[in-house]
């Protein structure tokens, strides 16, 4: 769990959440959902990440445990926030599909990473459609 945390933690801050705050800037309508993101999913990360690390003071790891489990949630409805936002943007289902699959990951987590997927698709026909536009 701590390699697929650290894992998930470069690639948030080197790529995912430099390029979200990037699209804030450019488009203020992407605020929201950016600040949810690097709130929820990047801190939330670390938070859980030094809970787990704690649980040898049960009752504290627990406690934080539980508080990045809540970030990771505000970060998760900021990544669906931004999926709804980009397909009203860009016009492709791909993402509105990615932030449906985001929602029902909740329940079905494999979803999940092939929600993760159609967003990596999704981002990279937008990345093609505006290279072809300038």
């Amino acid at each position: 769990m701590l390699v697929g945390a650290v894992t998930a933690l470069i690639g948030l801050w080197a790529y995912f959440v430099p390029g979200v705050e990037r699209l804030a800037e450019a488009e203020p309508e992407f605020s929201t959902p950016a600040d949810l993101i690097r709130a929820g999913l990047f801190y939330g990360l670390i938070v859980l990440v030094v809970g787990v690390l704690l649980r040898i003071a049960p009752f504290i790891g627990v406690i934080i445990s539980l508080i990045g489990f809540v970030l990771l949630l505000v970060g998760y409805a900021g990544l669906v926030m931004l999926c709804f936002k980009l397909n009203d943007f860009e016009y492709n289902t791909l993402y509105l599909v990615a932030g449906i699959l985001f929602i029902v990951a909740a329940f079905i987590p494999l979803l999940g990473f092939v929600a993760w997927i159609l967003l990596y698709i999704a981002l990279g026909d937008s990345i093609e459609e505006a290279k072809r536009a300038s």
